[in-house]
């Protein structure tokens, strides 16, 4: 049966139909009925009416084309049946191009009448060649409309089609289909890589006409890009430190690490500018100048009627005790930014593992997010300031982050262009990493340090250490481990130092690949290194495939044998991994005391303790009514948000089946929990203060009662929260609960995508 509009085709592959209107797209029966709902369509037909008006007086026009000598049409439609036609049959391919070299001189017949009612217009006495870039663009833009009008036959045809045999899995492993080892193939791998451009364009093909999941990638650049341009975002952001001089402290712009600066800098041309090595940035020696109070700037100074920069050689010198290395003048990022604004952008940066499932089903995908730690809090806890970086369910959080740094390194070194709305204008943009934020394991692989549990140097940044696990049960570690010494004075661990962990992770491999494995694991426990990247290396050498890549790697390329946070600028793993709330003081501390107590309770006491709960006015807490056979039935299930309940009200319900002992010590924890989660801290001297005389409290009625929690490092981690807090402020500026809350993105990104 004929559909009016459409010419008919009949074929060895069954039936097809060709719009009248839209030209040469053969297509189903099914398909037409969503092809006349496109806005492509519609618009041809409103063309063709159009065209039906200006008819009058048209075969003159023609008449006058068949006339006049034309150049053969060689562009023609590149299609042909298995089955053979005769040259005039009208299912033929010669009918077809004829039917569409009517169409076209129609058209140029439109043409020059348009061109008779308006003379200014050129007239080209040659009919149009037919324009491919158009069309395929003109598809492209069809394809994308008619996706979105897809009806429920034609998912189910499209899931027909798409699934992949057992023949094609075990024809194409590890590729589900040929489809998708084509589809591989054409976005590129490491060793050929497309433009973003053409990248984009073949992901759009591959998606739509051939139904391949071809992931999306961005870079980094374009976010902080967007960022800038953003008129909600750029007006709030802090461009540079700001020196609050340890008072009214509430945002990551004020952190030390931002702020503080050691430079030590000479000239050892004819006359010497000597700054003091190793002053401080705050030093009660330095003074603070306003920028309007200086006479000149550097470019106007002059001696002898010579600029101070010609008299110097155009060079600084940066001394290091014996050692100086010369820096060339003007300042390299001044060429960059060739006139523009510079600005930095340091982000805060973070890495968990979560389920790609919404079910139950443990399915582990590593994922990278960050926000602006120019932003202020009440901003950059916003979820749409918090941005998705990378994710996957087979790479290792290091195998991921070594894209991640290479991008994070260009950036730190290079800049790039942006567009600040909040001066409406170009500006130059520099980025760094402030700080890595994630949960204990995933701080040990990228510090190059063992998991904390069982091992006998539980802390990344301090050198705490036992010989043996026998020795972690002798005094002298559990002084160690609570920074005191015989005399119970406090007696802080030699710190690590960051730079002394890379020599030995390189001291390592060559141990383990000129000398003895035997050797390799001495070291490895003495040192408390461990390299995750390096280690699959080491133990794999004897494979023969993975040797010559070592080998390779060492001529070429020998930091990629290594975990890629050792070469990331500006970052100290020891002191740039804050001890994070969430994890050692929600999920440690508090939960390891919770289920010891509710452990040792009766059934009777626990039926009392949900009563107890029951009862409890949460009105003044801004929390919800508390749910007590929940919170005592699963308490080994519970999360941060669940212990904090118990930290808040555990002088109201649990005192009551206390010991005075265990009174004491929640007592000395509630005390100091509100300096863990303080949000502003108006004197930081006083603040540390008061933050260590606690911590020391409550470790002290800790141990007195029990040595069994020297196992649990987050009681020892505690110790060093005064020491991030310093660094970057209150505690809570790099507390992990808005990535926490954020992973349900690429969770339910993942269930979309299946």
């Amino acid at each position: 049966m004929d559909i009016d509009g459409f010419i008919q085709h009949q074929t060895n592959k069954g039936e097809f139909f060709e719009c009248t209107a839209c030209g040469p797209k053969l297509m189903r029966r099914k398909q037409t009925v969503r092809h006349k709902q496109s806005v492509q369509h519609k618009k041809k037909v409103d063309d063709k009416e159009i065209e039906n008006d200006l008819s009058l007086g048209l075969e003159e026009v023609e008449s006058s084309l068949l006339v006049r000598s034309e150049e053969p049409n060689l562009d023609v439609v590149d299609f042909e049946f298995e089955q053979s036609y005769s040259p005039r049959s009208p299912n033929s391919p010669n009918a077809i191009t004829d039917s569409l070299n009517k169409q076209f001189e129609v058209e140029e017949a439109i043409r020059l009448q348009n061109a008779e009612d308006n003379p200014d217009i050129p007239l080209n006495n040659q009919i149009p060649e037919f324009n491919w870039h158009e069309y395929v663009e003109y598809e492209l833009e069809r394809i994308l409309e008619d996706s979105t009008l897809d009806d429920l036959l034609d998912e189910e045809v499209e899931e027909e089609e798409t699934i992949p045999t057992e023949e094609d899995h075990k024809q194409w492993a590890p590729f589900r289909s040929k489809m998708d080892f084509v589809g591989c193939l054409l976005v590129g791998y490491t060793r050929n890589l497309l433009s973003r451009t053409l990248f984009d364009q073949i992901r759009l093909i591959l998606n739509e006409l051939c139904h391949l999941k071809i992931p999306a990638c961005s870079q980094l650049r374009h976010a902080l890009q967007q960022d800038l341009a953003n008129p909600l975002v750029s007006p709030h952001i802090d461009f540079y430190p700001e020196d609050t001089k340890g008072v009214n402290q509430y945002k990551l712009s004020q952190s030390q690490k931002w702020l503080t600066l050691s430079p030590s800098a000479t000239s050892r041309a004819s006359y010497q500018l000597r700054i003091p090595q190793n002053i401080k940035f705050d030093d009660p020696t330095l003074l603070t100048v306003k920028t309007k109070e200086f006479a000149k700037e550097y470019s106007e100074i002059k001696r002898n009627n010579l600029p101070l920069s010609t008299i110097c050689a155009n060079k600084i010198f940066e001394v290091n005790g014996d050692d100086s290395v010369p820096i060339q003048l003007p300042n390299s990022w001044r060429k960059k930014a060739g006139g523009k604004i510079l600005r930095n952008l340091p982000i805060s940066l973070y890495a968990d593992d979560t389920s790609g499932n919404v079910s139950k089903r443990w399915n582990k995908h590593i994922s990278f997010y960050y926000t602006l730690a120019g932003l202020p809090p009440n901003l950059s806890n916003e979820e749409y300031n918090c941005h998705f970086l990378a994710t996957s369910n087979r790479a290792t959080v290091l195998e991921i982050s070594e894209f991640l740094v290479n991008e994070f390194n260009e950036l730190a070194t290079e800049g790039f262009e942006a567009y600040d709305a909040s001066i409406s204008q170009p500006v130059f943009v520099m980025c760094s990493v402030l700080f890595f934020l994630g949960d204990s394991p995933m701080h040990s692989e990228i510090t190059n340090t063992h998991y904390p549990g069982s091992a006998l140097n539980p802390c990344r940044i301090c050198g705490l250490s036992a010989l043996t696990l026998a020795g972690k049960h002798r005094k002298d570690f559990v002084y160690h481990f609570f920074h005191r010494d015989r005399d119970g004075n406090d007696s802080p661990n030699d710190p690590r130092v960051w730079k002394e962990t890379i020599n030995r992770t390189h001291e390592l491999f060559k141990v383990a690949t000129e000398d003895t494995m035997k050797e390799f694991e001495t070291l490895t426990k003495e040192y408390g290194v461990k390299d995750r990247i390096n280690e699959r290396f080491i133990e794999d050498r004897a494979i023969p495939l993975v040797k010559e890549k070592m080998d390779i790697l060492r001529s070429e390329n020998f930091a990629r044998l290594f975990n890629p946070f050792l070469r990331l600028i500006g970052f100290d793993g020891c002191l740039d991994t804050p001890v994070e709330i969430l994890h050692v003081f929600l999920l440690g501390i508090v939960k390891y005391l919770v289920h010891d107590f509710v452990s040792k309770l009766s059934d009777t006491q626990k039926a009392e303790l949900e009563g107890r709960i029951e009862s409890f006015n949460t009105s003044s807490l801004n929390m919800p009514m508390l749910q007590p056979i929940y919170l005592v039935t699963h308490v080994k299930s519970l999360i941060g948000k669940e212990f904090k309940i118990f930290l808040q009200a555990a002088p109201f319900i649990l005192f009551p089946f206390m010991n005075t002992f265990e009174r004491e010590i929640w007592l000395s924890l509630s005390t100091l929990s509100p300096y863990a989660f303080q949000t502003h801290i108006n004197d930081m001297a006083d603040f540390q203060l008061n933050l260590q005389k606690h911590v020391s409290n409550f470790l002290y009625r800790i141990v007195r009662l029990t040595a069994q929690w020297v196992n649990k490092p987050k009681f020892h981690m505690i110790l060093h929260l005064g020491e991030s807090i310093r660094r970057f402020g209150p505690a809570t500026l790099f507390a992990t609960e808005k990535f926490e809350s954020f992973n349900g993105v690429p969770i339910w990104r993942n269930h979309v995508q299946q």
